[in-house]
């Protein structure tokens, strides 16, 4: 009878024991203070996708700020293989101006397709990737300015070398027959003309020698237009004044 009730308790109280030793449920028991213990790192939460890296930009051409001279092509290269139609999405020029895309592999052409306002700044921009064309830091989003050129450089309207030459420069490749047919200058300066191979310098070499010492005004009537057939707006008038004739003693 003793040993029966003794075997009960001792029982009980090893039930006791284990119990007591469980963790309560729903609650983590507590991580040892032990200096040595690891802990470790939260798990990604399922069903969740990682995060990819952002597009890089390696190079464009033109700069990140300069004259929209002479080209209707701008070209943003990329480090690797982007999504294209995202691209697409984040790419917008402002002033708003007709363009379209083209890809060769990593390299980006955004081709103009549309007239350019003269004097107006265009601000391109690539949002979502990272330029690291420029800086040595790599800078959020790309972004590019470019000044539309004005349609004749006043700082080398005209030129007037010893008498012989007057050369104008154009911010445009021009559409050569349309520039010809609207040039005026007073007093008349028949002569031969030659274009620069791209088609933005004009030089006229007078029949007979300039008047010496005497006001020459460079003008435009009619339409002018680009290469591509664009609708340029007439530029100013401009002057220049000849050399004196040299009188020897």
């Amino acid at each position: 009878m003793w040993r029966r009730i003794i075997f009960t308790l001792a029982l009980c109280g090893i039930m006791l024991i284990a119990a007591m030793s469980l963790p309560v449920l729903g609650v983590p028991r507590a991580a040892p203070e032990s200096g040595s213990a690891v802990q470790q790192s939260p798990l990604p939460t399922p069903g969740l996708p990682i995060p990819k890296p952002l597009p890089v930009v390696i190079m464009s051409q033109p700069n990140i700020w300069s004259t929209w001279l002479n080209t209707s092509e701008i070209t943003v290269e990329f480090e690797d293989t982007v999504n294209r139609q995202a691209i697409a999405k984040q790419l917008t020029i402002e002033p708003a101006l007709k363009y379209t895309l083209e890809w060769q592999e990593q390299t980006l052409h955004i081709i103009r397709k549309g007239p350019l306002t003269p004097d107006i700044t265009y601000h391109l921009t690539i949002r979502n990737v990272i330029d690291h064309s420029i800086n040595s830091s790599p800078a959020p989003d790309f972004r590019l300015a470019l000044i539309a050129p004005q349609v004749v450089h006043a700082n080398s309207y005209t030129s007037y070398e010893q008498g012989s030459e007057i050369t104008i420069s154009f911010g445009y490749r021009m559409d050569r027959s349309s520039v010809e047919k609207a040039l005026r200058i007073e007093p008349a300066a028949p002569g031969i003309l030659r274009w620069s191979a791209d088609n933005s310098l004009l030089t006229i070499t007078p029949d007979a020698p300039l008047i010496p010492n005497i006001i020459y005004r460079v003008y435009f009537v009619g339409e002018l237009r680009e290469q591509a057939g664009y609708l340029l707006p007439t530029p100013e008038s401009q002057e220049f004044v000849t050399q004196a004739a040299i009188v020897s003693s």
